[in-house]
């Protein structure tokens, strides 16, 4: 494509585009440097952005190889218990990570809502699917599990919005002991939460005379 005509700038426009998307998908920066060595050093020494006022930012890290260096905060219960073995590797490499489960009493909210979403009309009609049920797990014990001598990881549990705003707060305090390697947060939710944009597929209640 480098032998495109100068008079043909629709394409070597669109050409200038997709080398740009190539560069920031592969971390190459602009003068053709690996930027993935720098992402690594932020993800298992240092936690910190580059200079900035702000504490060091909290991550998790999602996927393997390139795209492992993709940062998230939330996963659900039925997803984590396939890949909660993870945690093993944020311990070992010391990643000071945080992971926030999102327990809806131990039950794959999704695949209700997108198979029988009359479960969450109030008060529901029937009960949840039984293959949608998951067997219950402490997660925020995983983290003792997964823990060493020298390669610390906590685990705690969230129930409502105060104790959530008490666990950020100690998450902005860098010298907090529950910063010092994985975290794991066990969000306590109702069985009948679910994501508001998901609404438009809940029945209405039926009216009763």
């Amino acid at each position: 494509m480098t032998d495109i005509p100068r008079e043909n700038s629709a394409i070597r426009a669109r050409w200038q585009t997709c080398l740009r998307l190539a560069r920031e998908l592969l971390l190459v920066g602009p003068g053709d440097e690996d930027l993935k060595l720098g992402c690594l050093h932020t993800l298992i020494d240092t936690g910190h952005l580059g200079p900035t006022r702000h504490p060091r930012k909290k991550i998790l890290v999602i996927g393997a190889g390139i795209t492992g260096l993709v940062a998230g905060r939330f996963v659900g219960d039925g997803a984590f218990q396939e890949t909660c073995q993870e945690i093993s590797t944020h311990t070992r490499l010391g990643l000071r990570s945080v992971v926030f489960v999102m327990d809806n009493g131990h039950f794959y909210g999704i695949e209700q809502m997108l198979v029988h979403p009359s479960y969450y009309t109030e008060p529901g009609p029937t009960g949840p699917d039984f293959y949608n049920v998951l067997h219950p797990w402490h997660y925020d014990r995983l983290a003792a599990l997964f823990a060493g001598k020298d390669t610390p990881a906590n685990g705690v549990v969230v129930a409502d919005t105060s104790e959530m705003d008490a666990l950020l707060a100690r998450l902005a305090d860098p010298a907090d002991p529950v910063n010092a390697g994985p975290l794991l947060v066990r969000v306590r939710l109702r069985r009948h939460d679910y994501p508001r944009v998901m609404a438009y597929k809940v029945p209405k209640p039926t009216a009763t005379a």
